[in-house]
């Protein structure tokens, strides 16, 4: 996947079973080296306007993890509820977010959304 993640983070891994009931399962690398795993469930899926999904913080087995193990600040959550909605014309951030996210959670979540917005500009397709 070349389009996940904040600036200069890669995507070693990802297994996506983009299916209501079915899991994703991906990781991150950080610059300095600090690798991190992500897995959710798909709750709902609507094909060109939303993918609604959770994420939390995961071991490489996709066993969760609390985000204070990963050296998050205190009050992280453990789990997230996503909605990602699609506009036809272009990729649009409309701020329908829960403001229990935590900043930095949102922060790597919005670079993730440019990197996809630029890549599909630029027709990568994974």
């Amino acid at each position: 996947m070349k389009w996940y993640g904040p600036k200069d983070f890669t995507t070693p891994s990802c297994e996506i079973d983009l299916k209501v009931g079915g899991r994703h399962l991906w990781s991150m690398k950080a610059p300095d080296g600090m690798l991190m795993y992500f897995t959710g469930i798909y709750k709902e899926i609507v094909p060109m306007e939303r993918i609604v999904y959770t994420d939390s913080m995961s071991d490489a087995e996709g066993n969760l993890m609390y985000p204070s193990v990963m050296g998050m600040p205190e009050g992280s959550p453990a789990s997230m509820a996503v909605t990602v909605t699609f506009a036809h014309e272009r990729w649009q951030d409309h701020g329908n977010r829960e403001p229990r996210g935590q900043g930095s959670c949102w922060r790597g979540l919005g670079a993730s959304v440019g990197q996809a917005d630029r890549s599909i500009g630029r027709g990568v397709t994974s």
